[in-house]
């Protein structure tokens, strides 16, 4: 096991808040994990029984895991922000005044800390336990219309039946796979849902595709129901609902979709974001199965709701393929927002694994890319006075993209620093070759500006 992934390296380099706020639920798998970074654990009927709805995130493997954040122990769950952040690159992880904040004032938990990490021996058993959680994030199943090259068949079956027709996985696998969850785990979900309902801020649907899962809309319904009564709501307190979706579904049922919105949007903040990091066909090769002018007719469909609480911005998975588009799609952030005269804000993400996809298997002077996105983002969209102007009120949005600015710093700093790896590039371009055979692609024809990269790193082998 890598050294990185297992150190000791002190409390403040650990903490995350996420482990103890941000459970992450697949319905249809019958997993959890805390954070949407680090893997799943199995819930069994047997969780069930030994601990009933503490088995979603108190149970021993988790209360473990947060035990190892406040002593300073680096495991290898939270691989993700430990490779960013021995890389230089801004990771998603709180930190420590965050993680205060949220004991003191949501988990009830009076101290510094100093105090809550002073004696390694002797932790204070309530800050092992995760009973107030401000964002659950929830997959129903990985149903999916599109391929993605950086995403795998645990999110999308159409990945799946790719390689069951390859010969890559089984079909009886596929299906083991579907019956994964334990027989009990919808009726405890909704057990622990109802006790945790009066904390949250967010929820967030991800996928596969959640607009074309049949069971998306009887879920949202039943949790709008069982938040009738909640304390936020008595508090006049809404609540964020969250939908990343592709923007690929089929019209009637996108049209659907956007039909049930305004209704929606008067008991919660509805925040749709479009999976999404390049621009054009750049974009269609990344994600495998993408229609770039249904993309973009489907979210200007959602951009022409008039209501102040339907909200939209992108999902960005900054990978090794989106660099040289992803100043395009900035820029079609900032035409949106002058189109509509509305906010389109960011979710920001970068892809560590596969980590051939990862943008620091790049040559360094791909960085230039990230660095005319920086120039880009600052002078139009973190810009307030364009903002107000444009938005006609004091709009936070460019406050949120000049958030994004240290994130695509250190992003250049990946890319720039980088040192040879003829190793990862090579897997880069075996997968290249072998995604163009299956799929009827091209990627220099795509991609003619990554040639030189392909020529050197063929070169490096010899």
């Amino acid at each position: 096991m890598d050294a990185r992934m297992t150190a000791n390296v002190g409390p403040e380099k650990t903490i995350c808040k996420w482990r103890w706020s941000y459970p992450v639920i697949h319905v249809s798998r019958g997993v959890v994990r805390t954070c949407d970074k680090p893997v799943n654990i199995e819930i069994t009927e047997e969780d069930f029984r030994k601990y009933g709805t503490d088995a979603f995130i108190n149970n021993p493997y988790l209360t473990e895991r947060r035990r190892e954040k406040l002593v300073g122990l680096r495991h290898p769950d939270c691989f993700t922000c430990i490779t960013l952040e021995d890389r230089g690159i801004q990771s998603t992880r709180t930190g420590k005044d965050r993680f205060v904040t949220y004991m003191n004032e949501v988990a009830g938990i009076p101290g510094t800390f100093e105090e809550f990490t002073r004696d390694p021996s002797n932790i204070d058993p309530r800050l092992l336990r995760a009973d107030h959680p401000d964002i659950l994030e929830i997959s129903l199943s990985n149903l999916c219309n599109l391929k993605c090259v950086y995403c795998s068949p645990h999110f999308s079956t159409s990945w799946e039946r790719e390689l069951v027709k390859h010969g890559d996985m089984r079909a009886e696998d596929v299906e083991s796979r579907s019956a994964g969850a334990a027989p009990s785990f919808e009726k405890y979900f909704w057990l622990w849902f109802d006790k945790i309902k009066d904390s949250l801020d967010r929820i967030i649907f991800i996928g596969g595709e959640p607009t074309i899962n049949d069971k998306f809309l009887p879920f949202l319904s039943k949790m709008e129901s069982m938040m009738k009564d909640s304390k936020s709501r008595a508090s006049g307190r809404m609540i964020t609902i969250n939908i990343i979706s592709n923007f690929n579904t089929p019209r009637k049922r996108f049209d659907e979709f956007l039909e049930l919105l305004p209704a929606l949007a008067e008991r919660f903040i509805i925040h749709i974001e479009a999976s999404g990091e390049a621009f054009g066909k750049r974009a269609e090769y990344i994600r495998e199965g993408l229609d770039w002018e249904t993309y973009t007719t489907n979210i200007r469909k959602l951009l022409a709701i008039r209501h102040p609480n339907i909200r939209f911005g992108f999902q960005m998975a900054i990978n090794a393929l989106c660099v040289t588009s992803l100043r395009q799609l900035l820029g079609f952030a900032a035409d949106l927002q002058e189109e509509f005269q509305r906010p389109v804000d960011y979710k920001e993400n970068i892809v560590v694994a596969p980590e051939h996809l990862a943008p620091w298997v790049l040559t360094p002077d791909f960085a230039r890319h990230i660095e005319e996105c920086h120039r880009f983002v600052e002078e139009r969209l973190a810009d307030p006075a364009r903002n107000r102007q444009l938005f006609l009120y004091n709009e936070p949005s460019a406050s949120r993209w000049q958030r994004y600015l240290p994130f695509l710093k250190s992003i250049h700093h990946g890319i720039a620093s980088s040192r040879p790896d003829p190793e990862l590039r090579l897997r880069l371009l075996n997968f290249l070759r072998l995604n163009d055979s299956r799929r009827g692609r091209d990627f220099l024809t795509t991609f003619p500006e990554y040639e030189e990269f392909v020529r050197s790193s063929l070169m490096a082998r010899l």
